[in-house]
């Protein structure tokens, strides 16, 4: 009963928009400005299929980044845990990292190294810091008796770490490299944007922009809330599968 009475609640809300939407529309009552819904559903059967090397290109890319976030932030993350001398020198970096502005971040990766690997430098130095914390945090709470019981039965090397810390956080590390990857997205297109990455979803709303075509900026956005929405159920589902056994 409850389950349906959010199912009700979610159509319910899914409505509030698509009202919202059409009030948005009849005040402004300008089609170039404020596309009609048919209008944007016509543009995004127009995407297709040239527009699916656009979103395989930029997803690439957030698999590129993810990779190397997730290979240095879990290998910091576990030596930081590990090591308290290591994780007081990096603090800084990492509160760096974690505070500054995200327009901030883009203007200096592309004053100091231009356009072409900015997404790539802007997404990571975004990623990379909660993909650590993460780390850190499911290491530092973990149960010690865990740990102390496998010390007993293995030696204390390299190895323990694959065997004893990644298994025993691999359901919170996995909820947070899902969760940076919906942040990866959002980074990697308004960067895409604004360093106007061919081939890239960014670049793309750029030029609908300059060409006033506002109904393929729409098509994209609806692209783009898809995959976080997706992103946000696979978290959830994940969360839900794991707490359950």
């Amino acid at each position: 009963m409850r389950k349906h009475a959010s199912i009700a609640w979610q159509i319910l809300g899914i409505c509030l928009i698509i009202a919202i939407w059409l009030g948005i529309e009849s005040v402004v009552s300008e089609p170039l400005l404020m596309p009609s819904i048919p209008t944007v559903l016509r543009a995004f059967g127009g995407l297709f299929p040239s527009g699916l090397s656009v979103l395989m290109a930029s997803m690439i890319r957030l698999l590129i980044i993810l990779t190397a976030a997730v290979l240095t932030g879990v290998g910091w993350g576990l030596l930081a845990s590990l090591n308290k001398s290591f994780f007081d020198l990096i603090r800084p970096l990492i509160t760096l990292l974690r505070t500054i502005p995200v327009i901030s971040v883009i203007v200096l990766v592309l004053i100091i190294v231009g356009f072409a690997i900015t997404p790539y430098i802007v997404t990571y130095l975004i990623v990379f810091p909660a993909i650590f914390q993460a780390t850190k945090d499911s290491v530092d709470a973990l149960d010690p008796t865990f740990v102390d019981v496998y010390r007993l039965e293995h030696r204390h090397d390299l190895g323990s770490l694959w065997q004893c810390y990644l298994p025993l956080i691999a359901v919170p590390l996995s909820t947070a490299i899902l969760q940076a990857a919906g942040l990866g997205i959002k980074v990697l297109v308004m960067t895409e944007y604004l360093s106007q990455t061919p081939r890239s979803i960014g670049y793309v709303l750029y030029r609908a922009k300059t060409d006033l075509r506002y109904d393929v900026v729409f098509a994209w956005t609806l692209i783009l809330i898809g995959m976080m929405i997706a992103i946000e159920t696979a978290v959830k589902t994940y969360k839900k599968r794991h707490s359950s056994d």
